[in-house]
């Protein structure tokens, strides 16, 4: 089986859907529920202390915390400030998924054109593996920041909300093995110009 000009097209067509569908699920979205259109209440996720009894156990000043150990942070009528601390977390992961998918665009868009090796190629697939290794670190640390400052406007809440958060170890394999591919590709980049000069 070949790779041909359909291919690279049918390629670009699935890239191109998802930039758009994560342009608007992951960034559009918590834009406008940044600006506060149709928003009566912010939910995040929190990790807490020790169980709370009943469903809204701990509340206090439009604040509320639902669940048991794993459990979401209530804001009712959310502040300006509280609407972005809610949906931070998930449009920086937006902006830099959507960054990435980009990028793997413009990858394609080589490949579809039969320059693989293109000079640009291996410094897009290293800002991948940044972007991805950055997604990894960046959006737990900052959800977690974000929940911390939501709890601490109730004490009550605050007492009962775990600051923490985790990196997962996958992202961070998947980066080292793009940033490994830049490297591969930085290569056959050299080798295809040697080449070149001997002709």
């Amino acid at each position: 089986m070949r790779w041909d000009r359909s291919d690279g097209w049918a390629l670009m067509a699935v890239l191109w859907g998802a930039v758009i569908l994560v342009g608007g699920l992951m960034v559009a979205v918590p834009a406008v529920r940044m600006a506060g259109l149709g928003v009566s209440e912010a939910r995040v996720p929190v990790e807490l202390d020790r169980p709370v009894s009943a469903p809204a156990g701990l509340s206090g000043d439009g604040l509320a915390v639902e669940g048991v150990r794993d459990a979401v942070l209530v804001v009712s009528d959310p502040a300006p400030l509280q609407r972005v601390l809610a949906e931070g977390p998930t449009l920086l992961a937006g902006v830099l998924w959507l960054a990435g998918l980009v990028l793997v665009v413009r990858i394609a868009a080589t490949l579809r054109d039969g320059d693989a090796f293109a000079p640009a190629n291996p410094r897009r697939l290293l800002a991948v593996a940044g972007l991805v290794l950055a997604g990894a670190v960046l959006v737990p640390l900052v959800r977690a920041l974000a929940a911390d400052r939501l709890a601490a406007q109730v004490p009550a809440v605050d007492e009962a909300v775990v600051f923490g958060f985790g990196v997962s170890l996958m992202p961070m394999v998947a980066a080292v093995m793009v940033a490994a591919l830049a490297e591969a590709f930085r290569r056959g980049t050299e080798l295809r110009e040697d080449t070149e000069g001997l002709i």
